[in-house]
């Protein structure tokens, strides 16, 4: 794969639609990597896999069409550091609630004098080459999940060299008091609001879909970066639905 196609298609105004893997299954990696989605994000926050299956996950999907990128376990710049040097396109990091936070993240994914990330890219540097111009290229998007991360999305997306916001409508649903499912009109008016945030400061707005249906609905609204699945649930849907078909029959 040359060049973060990403990265280079959302900072062009595109959209980008993607899946969640959250089993410890390479396969199902590079399964969704030949699906025809533009991305496929290997969940290391609330996912299975170990640091050696994420690395064989993301050379599974950096042998497809697909571009690999991370939501990295938590907020800690050594998070972000080892999937980069694993070969990681970009990265999603959770529960960032201030610019400050932002700002280290967008930190951890360039060289100094930029940013504060340690050299050594291993098998990133097959992805992006040795030197350290080509780290540039990262794509950094942190999450906006929490009420203060929502007050703060303003001054959040404002940070220079963020990529994007990518929202967690669960986890703001339950800070916002609203229960997971349905969404209330508080949520929606929440999302919309980040979304404009990122129109305003000229960042991408990404957000998990969950579903084909939902995902169109954000698309529609003017977010650019959406997941429309992850591998267990799509699992489970899809074994549900043909037992039942089966049992009816």
């Amino acid at each position: 794969m040359a060049g973060n196609e990403l990265r280079a298609n959302l900072a062009n105004g595109g959209t980008a639609l993607g899946a969640f893997v959250m089993t410890d299954g390479v396969f199902n990696a590079e399964t969704f990597g030949h699906a025809g989605f533009d991305y496929v994000c290997i969940d290391n926050q609330h996912g299975l896999m170990d640091y050696a299956q994420t690395l064989q996950m993301l050379q599974a999907v950096g042998s497809t069409p697909a571009v690999p990128i991370v939501r990295v376990h938590d907020r800690n710049p050594s998070s972000v550091e080892r999937v980069l040097d694993a070969g990681a396109y970009g990265v999603i990091v959770p529960m960032v609630e201030t610019a400050e936070q932002a700002r280290v993240a967008v930190a951890a994914c360039r060289y100094s004098p930029v940013g504060t990330r340690s050299y050594g890219p291993t098998r990133g540097g097959l992805a992006f080459g040795a030197d350290t111009a080509g780290a540039s290229d990262v794509a950094c998007f942190v999450m906006v999940e929490t009420k203060l991360g929502l007050d703060n999305v303003a001054e959040i997306c404002a940070v220079p060299g963020l990529d994007g916001v990518y929202v967690g409508p669960s986890d703001l649903a339950l800070t916002l008091g609203s229960p997971l499912y349905p969404k209330s009109d508080v949520v929606y008016e929440a999302i919309n609001t980040i979304r404009e945030a990122c129109d305003q400061a000229g960042v991408t707005a990404g957000i998990h879909g969950g579903s084909g249906e939902q995902s169109a609905k954000f698309l529609a609204g003017g977010y650019r970066l959406v997941t429309v699945t992850q591998d267990y649930t799509l699992l489970a849907q899809q074994a549900r639905t043909e037992l039942a078909v089966a049992r009816k029959g």
